[in-house]
């Protein structure tokens, strides 16, 4: 697993990231005032999660919103948008 600010997504990974992670990296390089973020990359595991919580507590960034932003949830012929959970206010 790896994590990443939303600002310091490396380019090479703007193309796995999924397209809600990088659009707001993109808004970001254009100067767009964003809220802080960050973004997991293949988190798997219960240890996976409790790295990501440390994370954000270290950043203190308060209430945070928890999403899916897999590469496979849209594609040409398809959208699977709404089909995981999204978490707002998560303190």
């Amino acid at each position: 697993m790896k994590i990443y600010d939303l600002n310091a997504i490396p380019e090479e990974m703007l193309a796995t990231v999924g397209g809600k992670a990088k659009g707001l990296n993109q808004l970001l390089k254009f100067g767009f005032n964003v809220p802080g973020g960050f973004i997991l990359v293949d988190a798997q595991t219960k240890e996976d999660c409790e790295k990501a919580y440390e994370y954000c507590l270290g950043k203190n960034m308060g209430k945070v919103a928890v999403r899916s932003s897999a590469t496979i949830e849209d594609g040409a012929n398809f959208s699977n948008a709404g089909q995981y959970e999204t978490f707002l206010n998560v303190s």
